[in-house]
């Protein structure tokens, strides 16, 4: 668990036009950040060097968190909340929290409906749930690595809004991938050598009530197939074929049909990925933060 040079920039860029007010990182936050790479950071966003080392809480203060509080299912690491989030949390905690940071918590947890939900409930309206999870790369890392399309999928269920979706590598010279839009896929190879993970914002819906059930979650891609085969339009924008969707705007005769057809695979795949996700720098996320926010418009399924 922890904040990396990706991660840490990706929340500094939230907070300078978000506030992060009353704030809950779900474990104690480590930041783990090379020292020789802290100097861009610390430029970049006038923290201080000091702050990019050891636990978080300083480094949120300085972004602009009211308060921090830490919450774990131990007190090995001092936490100042001793939770199990396997179990509903106690009403005391409802409504309470402004952003809850789950850096690399969640995929510890064998109930991940219930943590969800708990999140939900401790969100005060409109709060951001802001998640760093892995998505390829870390295998027996925890009990599961989440697909991109959990995150949509979340918010097609009417409970958060999806605003921000970054697919980050542990490599400090890599690059971020912003999402577009929503995608619903069947599957897509995304593989790497090097550890992937998804960082974004999820808000929680103002209108949305959730007591005593858990969430309830459907796939995005299905809930678009049974809208379908119901005769009913909706706006969201899908790509039904993981092979042939990156391709679709270009398919307007035989030859690229033909085309389709004898591609490679994996090329295939790699068109799709550029469909879906804007390849961006380090300044690029630094200057232009706010205009990779995901486009959207669903229909709420509660």
């Amino acid at each position: 668990m922890g904040l990396s040079y990706w991660s840490t920039h990706l929340i500094a860029c939230y907070a300078k036009n978000n506030s992060l007010g009353e704030t809950l990182t779900l474990g104690r936050q480590n930041i783990t950040i090379p020292k020789r790479f802290r100097e861009k950071l610390s430029s970049n966003h006038e923290l201080q060097s000091a702050m990019l080392s050891g636990f978080c809480e300083p480094l949120l203060v300085k972004l602009g968190a009211t308060s921090v509080n830490s919450l774990d299912v131990s007190d090995y690491e001092s936490c100042d909340l001793t939770l199990d989030l396997s179990q509903p949390v106690p009403k005391e905690y409802w409504n309470r929290f402004d952003t809850v940071l789950d850096y690399g918590t969640s995929e510890h947890i064998f109930n991940f409906p219930q943590v969800l939900s708990n999140i939900f409930m401790m969100l005060k309206n409109g709060g951001a749930y802001n998640f760093c999870l892995p998505v390829t790369g870390w295998c027996d890392h925890g009990l599961y690595q989440f697909s991109p399309n959990m995150f949509t999928s979340i918010a097609a269920s009417g409970y958060f809004d999806l605003k921000y979706l970054f697919m980050q590598g542990g490599n400090v010279q890599s690059r971020v991938y912003a999402a577009k839009g929503f995608v619903g896929l069947r599957s897509i190879e995304l593989l790497s050598h090097k550890k992937i993970s998804a960082w974004g914002i999820l808000t929680k819906n103002k209108k949305a009530t959730l007591e005593k059930e858990l969430i309830n979650i459907f796939q995005i891609y299905y809930l678009k197939s049974w809208e379908q085969a119901r005769g009913n339009n909706t706006n969201l924008k899908t790509y039904t074929d993981s092979a042939h969707g990156a391709l679709s705007s270009i398919d307007t005769g035989n030859i690229n049909s033909l085309l389709k057809k004898y591609i490679p695979e994996k090329i295939k795949q790699m068109l799709w990925f550029y469909k879906a996700y804007r390849s961006l720098s380090f300044d690029d996320v630094n200057e232009n933060f706010d205009s990779y926010m995901v486009q959207y418009d669903l229909q709420n399924k509660i």
